[in-house]
């Protein structure tokens, strides 16, 4: 029966109706799956003109595939995964990896759910798919499926997606290719078991074997991404001890380097002390010149075994992992010019405030170690302001645009508050950080 022929007003009004309901169900579950990812993305100024021609580019293919020339396989399938794809790419200025992921995820949700309510309703009317179709019910299948993805989509937006453990599986590319992969294989197998099925006379036994498949498809999934973001957290942590550990050494080594320092006072001292009164003999004397080679010789056997003990911050462990980087560009023949005063009221964990800064000085030397050794320097001042303490990053000229690093230390910045902006000036880059000072911010609420 073709959707398009009309025998009268009711048929009109039906089909009009039929339109109007793929196309409010397939915008809500659209939105939902959109939206879910808006946290770990930046919207387009198009976005909205693209959602309305991607919505009438599905629903094309929707009612297309109601006129059964692709129903039920893998490039129906495709079509649908590459749609979104692009639907991604141009509603968010995100990563292809996570566009992939999104494609993936709509794809699976899309088809499990179909499947699933075809073989309920098969179940419930007696009447086998294929017959379901020829009797025209699965326009209305599809209406009901996609309401169901929409609801299946939503519930995991408010139980998963908010869950920090899905920052940190996104923020993990093998992982999440591991897991987007796994979702499409999924999306093909429960399409497979369908086709499979719609050729079993056995109506029940059909039925059985998709919601069986679904069910499989389902529990797969949901282990996949919980053991996905039980990994990626055992590895984070594990990241984070080895930032600690070597926090711990470096901060030994400060403290070892401002011990010999103070030795060295010290035996300068003593040293002036027991020459003092033989220099003063001297002056009184008029033996100026003897006096002066005496103290020459105090200050070059100082010089000789001294310790130069900098501190390039006032906040003890981000001036420990300054000073390991301090030494690293000293190796590189990087100028390293650093001076950062650490506000009060700015309450974030150490451990978060070592990781920011840490980031961003392993993927800044690297690169400015390719440049031209007369370039090669990195500038860093702090800039007080009333409810921000503002900390700017200067080296030459470097486009980190597609470095990964640079989204993961934006969400990491903005989890607990604060802003990242990186741009390039005519004559350097520069990493612009905002840290909210907690008690100056709450003065603003009361």
């Amino acid at each position: 029966m073709n959707l398009f022929q009309t025998t009268g007003a009711n048929r009109s009004v039906e089909l009009l109706g039929y339109l109007v309901s793929v196309i409010s169900v397939l915008s809500l579950y659209t939105f939902v799956s959109l939206y879910s990812l808006r946290d770990l993305a930046k919207y387009r100024k198009n976005k909205n003109v693209t959602f309305v021609v991607g919505i009438c580019i599905l629903t094309f293919i929707f009612v297309v595939n109601e006129q059964r020339v692709m129903a039920g396989t893998i490039f129906y399938e495709f079509i649908v995964f590459v749609i979104m794809y692009i639907f991604y790419r141009l509603y968010y200025r995100s990563q292809s990896l996570l566009a992939v992921f999104g494609a993936s995820r709509y794809v699976l949700y899309l088809f499990t759910s179909k499947v699933l309510t075809q073989s309920l309703i098969s179940l419930v009317s007696g009447y086998s798919i294929l017959e379901l179709y020829e009797l025209g019910y699965s326009r209305w299948i599809l209406v009901v499926s996609i309401l169901v993805a929409a609801i299946c989509i939503q519930l995991l937006y408010m139980t998963v997606v908010k869950n920090r453990g899905f920052v940190r599986l996104v923020s993990h590319p093998s992982q999440l290719w591991f897991v987007t992969g796994i979702k499409f294989l999924l999306s093909a197998f429960i399409l497979f078991a369908f086709q499979m099925s719609i050729r079993i006379d056995n109506l029940v036994v059909a039925a059985l074997i998709n919601i069986v498949g679904v069910l499989m498809v389902v529990v797969f999934d949901v282990v996949v991404v919980s053991n996905g973001i039980r990994f990626v957290t055992l590895l984070q942590h594990e990241q984070e001890n080895l930032i600690l550990q070597k926090l711990y050494e470096t901060q030994v080594s400060n403290y070892k380097s401002y011990e010999l320092f103070t030795q060295q006072f010290q035996t300068f001292r003593k040293e002036l002390n027991t020459n003092f009164p033989a220099i003063i003999g001297m002056i009184r004397r008029q033996e100026g010149e003897q006096a002066i080679r005496l103290l020459d010789d105090i200050a070059v056997q100082m010089g000789d075994n001294s310790v130069v003990k900098r501190n390039y911050t006032n906040f003890p462990f981000l001036d420990a992992v300054l000073l390991s980087f301090s030494n690293i560009c000293h190796e590189k023949d990087i100028d390293f010019d650093v001076l950062v005063y650490w506000e009060k009221g700015i309450y974030i964990d150490d451990l978060k405030i070592v990781r920011v800064f840490t980031d961003i000085f392993d993927m800044v030397i690297d690169k400015v170690e390719s440049q031209a050794k007369e370039k090669r320097l990195i500038f860093m001042r702090s800039n007080p302001h009333k409810h921000w303490l503002e900390v700017i990053i200067k080296f030459p000229i470097i486009d980190l645009e597609e470095e990964e690093t640079l989204d993961v230390l934006m969400n990491m910045m903005e989890s607990f508050g604060g802003l990242m902006d990186y741009r390039i000036h005519q004559r350097h880059s520069v990493i612009a950080l905002h840290f909210p000072k907690i008690d100056s911010m709450d003065d603003n609420f009361q």
